[in-house]
């Protein structure tokens, strides 16, 4: 008799234990796949970077997004963004992606160079995709294959600017003034040693903390050695600060700004000093797809999209398209993913998360709205021209 009763006990056991295993996994890169398809954007909603980057890549997100769920979204599901605070640190960026992992999220957007160089190790790690849209940092490149961008590398650019300089401005000398963070010594990195490489004189190398108000300490070094130009690197306010500083103390260089650095708080800050500043950028704004999503830019939120908006636009498209394309599991194929227990589901969650991965991996002349993207085997962004623009 009691060897029936821990017989019964024990079926019962393994009838709970299965029931809250299968509540408690939840499918992978979603909240509940069967409502819905969440991808986590941790981006600079607040602090010194959210008025531009994280504005703009939210901007661009709610956009799509809304456009998509109004067709119906994807495979009948509605698409949702779960939004977290990077306030632009690092730190809080590894917390919040942390956080919405723990909850199934596998699929990720993130902006800024600081950022993406903070929680990528840890998404690669877990194989989940990130999609970097404002982080041009160059040790991005080898942080693995489950992380993408769809912003230049600031070495591809440095390649390009630095012979740019070096064969139709004909500098004798420049200076560097640039962002002590992931961010501003990775263009400096890429920048710096092929200008010297190309016999440019490099008169000065100075750094400013992240968000400072005032670089006249630096600047009075760089008139002092009186460079022909002043290549900086920066978020657009401390650039706009720059750029006023240097005319107040007579600094006549010409400027010269990295593509990661143009936002309209430069002009806000620095009004017509920035006139004539050069800068590089792949958006290609004469395209055909850049006017229509500026178009409906500009009607939803009454301001001109920037390269980030552009790029993080992009990057959720791609994302999308392959998330629907993969639904189906390792293959991709037409049935549904129904998995009948916990364990077939996460691993069938895991499968989906590589076909995505894969699908990404293999994009080749996607034409974007910023412009033309092919990913190398890197996940880094190639093959798109380099306009060169006047501010």
């Amino acid at each position: 008799m009691n060897k029936k009763i821990y017989l019964s006990l024990a079926v019962v056991c393994l009838v709970l234990v299965s029931v809250i295993l299968y509540k408690s996994y939840r499918p992978i890169g979603q909240l509940d796949k069967n409502d819905e398809i969440v991808i986590g954007a941790i981006l600079s909603l607040s602090g010194s970077t959210s008025s531009f980057y994280g504005e703009y890549n939210k901007n661009a997100l709610d956009l799509y997004v809304e456009e998509l769920n109004k067709q119906g979204g994807v495979s009948g599901k509605k698409v949702r963004i779960e939004y977290q605070d990077s306030k632009g640190d690092k730190v809080a960026a590894i917390q919040a992606f942390n956080l919405m992992h723990a909850q199934g999220i596998r699929y990720f957007i993130a902006d800024i160079s600081p950022v993406v160089v903070g929680i990528a190790p840890i998404a690669n790690e877990k194989k989940s995709i990130l999609i970097g849209t404002s982080a041009s940092n160059p040790t991005i490149t080898n942080m693995g294959e489950y992380i993408f961008r769809t912003k230049l590398s600031a070495e591809t650019e440095g390649k390009i600017a630095a012979q740019y300089l070096g064969a139709q401005l004909k500098p004798k000398s420049v200076a560097f003034l640039y962002q002590s963070s992931d961010y501003g010594v990775g263009v400096f990195n890429s920048f710096g040693p092929i200008i010297k490489a190309s016999g440019v004189k490099v008169l000065a190398e100075e750094e400013y903390d992240k968000d400072s108000t005032d670089m006249r300490t630096q600047l009075a070094k760089i008139k002092q050695q009186n460079p022909e130009i002043l290549i900086m690197a920066g978020f657009p306010k401390e650039v706009g600060r720059i750029i006023k500083q240097a005319k107040e103390i007579g600094i006549n260089a010409k400027l010269f700004a990295h593509s990661g650095s143009i936002g309209p708080d430069i002009e806000l800050i620095a009004g017509s000093s920035s006139a004539g500043m050069l800068y590089f950028t792949e958006l290609h704004e004469d395209g055909t797809r850049f006017k229509e999503f500026k178009e409906k830019y500009i009607a939803k939120y009454g301001v001109s999209p920037e390269l980030f908006a552009a790029n993080t636009y992009d990057a959720i498209i791609l994302l999308v398209n392959g998330i629907g394309q993969c639904s189906a599991g390792v293959d991709g194929g037409n049935a549904s993913v129904t998995a009948s227990s916990s364990v077939t589901n996460y691993w069938a969650g895991l499968a989906e998360v590589d076909c995505v991965k894969n699908n990404l991996a293999s994009t080749k002349g996607f034409q974007g709205v910023a412009g033309n993207i092919t990913f190398d085997e890197n996940g880094d962004l190639i093959e798109r021209e380099l306009v060169l623009r006047v501010r």
